[in-house]
């Protein structure tokens, strides 16, 4: 079923594809539940979370180290200022009296959570009880994974290295024409090392076998793995 995402609602506790186009949002809204999680235990309250999550327990994983550090900076920001909300609200003993107050505009999520207090009669201490997990969530933010996906495979492939068969000095290379490149050119100067030069200019004149030819067959297989060399059918040099 497909329905509007409402950052002010309750976390849907099930799992859910959040689909916007580019510039529409979709950072803010990760944001925004994360935060929720954080301020309400009973968004994700169950019988082996009787307290709710730890943020420690929730992972997050985006495409690039930008993307990442934009994710990261909003997220801390936003634990950030709904604490100090809280400290205001709490400090000045302002009602919660559910949405519209001023300190909240820009902050959809605490504006739900305190829509919910707004008609329980320990809101209080709920509110307080709030306060304390953005306090230990900020403490420990290092500790929250927040991560690109191939960063996020790396530290899984080191941490479980023994049921993997990882190597514990594993590397995960965003981009691999490098490692490509670097495998083509030492294969192409093992098949030239003990050819006569003579013969090796024929051969690079009449089968164009250079080293830029074999850095892009190489790629090609990179990009193909299913894929499979053949040798053509010689033919005399005459």
């Amino acid at each position: 079923m497909t329905r509007i995402f409402d950052p002010k609602g309750p976390v849907d506790s099930r799992s859910a594809l959040l689909a916007a186009s580019a510039g529409t949002g979709k950072t803010f809204s990760i944001a925004q539940i994360f935060l929720r999680l954080v301020l309400d235990p009973d968004q994700s309250r169950g019988p082996d979370r009787p307290d709710g999550i730890d943020p420690r327990e929730i992972l997050v994983v985006t495409f690039t180290r930008a993307a990442t550090a934009e994710m990261r900076n909003r997220i801390r920001t936003g634990l950030r200022d709904a604490r100090d909300i809280l400290k205001a609200l709490l400090r000045q003993d302002w009602a919660i009296d559910g949405p519209g107050h001023p300190l909240l505009e820009g902050w959809p999520a605490l504006e739900g959570f305190l829509g919910v207090l707004a008609n329980v009669p320990d809101a209080r201490q709920r509110l307080v009880q709030a306060l304390h997990r953005l306090e230990v969530a900020l403490a420990g933010f290092d500790e929250i994974t927040i991560s690109t996906i191939h960063g996020f495979c790396q530290r899984m492939l080191i941490r479980h290295a023994l049921e993997s068969g990882a190597t514990l000095r594993a590397d995960l290379a965003e981009d691999s024409d490098a490692w490509t490149e670097e495998v083509a050119l030492d294969r192409y100067r093992r098949f030239v090392h003990d050819l006569p030069p003579l013969l090796w200019k024929v051969l690079e004149w009449r089968m164009k076998a250079s080293a830029s030819r074999w850095k892009r067959i190489a790629r090609e297989l990179a990009s193909h793995p299913e894929g499979s060399l053949w040798r053509p059918a010689t033919r005399e040099i005459g």
